[in-house]
């Protein structure tokens, strides 16, 4: 099948274009010193990608972006204009949502093989037009290259590149999609054939290729945006678990900050989150003098013991009713959403919950829990 050919897809009929704000000034740097034991490999980068006509080398341009490289496992290097310093904040980006995990994985329901596809250099199998590619500029040790594809960094693409699957798949059931991340499923082995033949299908009248070694077909369970995903529901990944929790202590205000966004990511796993972090959200709120005192130790452990015993959620099913349950302590509200099943099994969908203001933590015991029953409602209206 054409979509799994190891080249550079091309999308058919459509072309990206990138849209200035009106006040935009033109902003061109000069590059940046690349490490002498990187310069081979960068230079070696970008001959690739001017030989894949991703590069288009030019000898002008108002635009400019000096150039990030990255390392990657097998060794060698990616690169990526730094657009954060030149276009990113002229352009209007399209205020086109990208979907949440969550609100996929409340697809998956019944599903009991996965299979998942990735993209091939994603955001690059779609043309940018004529008129942008001076916008996307690099500006390298090598000389002036512009991007005649959409370029990841820009601040537009992944908008664009989104709207673009949904446009892809439209119609299709049992597929789910987030940027370049395809997921699939079906009630029965024939069901998810048919739909997986289906996606390809669609994929290769676009023109996408996907990467053979990413995709996994028909498996009883995939991981999927650092979850794994199976017929019984979805749990945090484990090696993503087993990074988190050999994390060290933080010694600073970003560490703590860096570490919070780790465990934030897993929140709907773990019931009363938010009492259990009070400390450690209370020492980044008072932006003052570090203070890593015993409450903060215990706080930090506690998490790791939480998100190594974390459970299998599951699957939200529109067909079963949910029961909501909720309750609130001096410090935090929490709530879990959960599916009673025929058999008398009760299983959590997810769980939530938040810290009480100031001013909420003078409310009885009694307002507390109303409010913890407005916040569960509120939080979990979508189902």
């Amino acid at each position: 099948m054409d979509v799994f050919k190891d080249e550079l897809g091309t999308v058919k009929g459509m072309q990206a274009s990138l849209k200035l704000k009106e006040e935009a000034v033109p902003k061109f740097l000069k590059p940046r010193p690349i490490p002498y034991a990187l310069r081979d490999k960068v230079a070696d980068e970008i001959k690739r990608l001017e030989k894949q006509g991703i590069l288009e080398k030019i000898k002008f341009s108002e635009w400019g972006a000096p150039i990030v490289p990255v390392m990657k496992p097998d060794g060698s290097v990616r690169i990526c204009g730094d657009y954060k310093v030149t276009i990113n904040s002229c352009l209007e980006v399209p205020q086109y949502p990208l979907p949440k995990a969550e609100d996929l994985f409340s697809r998956l329901n019944g599903g009991k093989k996965f299979s998942k596809l990735d993209l091939s250099q994603a955001y690059q199998q779609l043309l940018l037009c004529e008129n942008s590619r001076n916008l996307v500029t690099i500006n390298t040790h090598l000389g002036l290259y512009c991007y005649t594809r959409l370029p990841f960094g820009a601040a537009s693409s992944p908008a664009i590149f989104q709207e673009f699957m949904d446009k892809v798949l439209e119609g299709l059931a049992g597929v789910g999609c987030i940027l370049d991340n395809l997921i699939i499923t079906g009630k029965s082995d024939e069901e998810h054939l048919k739909n997986l033949e289906l996606v390809l299908k669609r994929l290769s009248e676009y023109g996408l290729r996907l990467k053979k070694s990413k995709c996994s077909l028909m498996k009883s369970e995939v991981e999927y945006f650092a979850f794994i995903v199976n017929k019984d529901g979805i749990q945090p990944s484990p090696k993503k678990v087993e990074v988190m929790v050999k994390v060290p202590e933080p010694e600073n205000m970003k560490e703590l900050q860096s570490y919070l966004g780790l465990v934030n990511y897993y929140r709907k796993f773990i019931p009363d989150m938010s009492t259990v972090l009070q400390p450690l959200n209370e020492l980044l709120a008072k932006k003052s003098k570090w203070n890593w005192n015993e409450n903060c130790k215990k706080s930090f452990l506690k998490i790791s013991q939480l998100l190594s015993s974390t459970k299998v959620l599951a699957h939200y099913d529109p067909n079963i009713n949910v029961e909501l349950a909720v309750d609130a302590s001096p410090y935090g509200l929490g709530c879990v959403i959960s599916h009673k099943y025929e058999n008398g099994e009760e299983r959590p969908i997810a769980y939530a919950s938040r810290t009480l203001t100031s001013a909420e933590r003078n409310y009885s015991q009694i307002e507390r829990e109303a409010l913890a029953i407005i916040f569960g409602v509120t939080r979990f209206h979508q189902y």
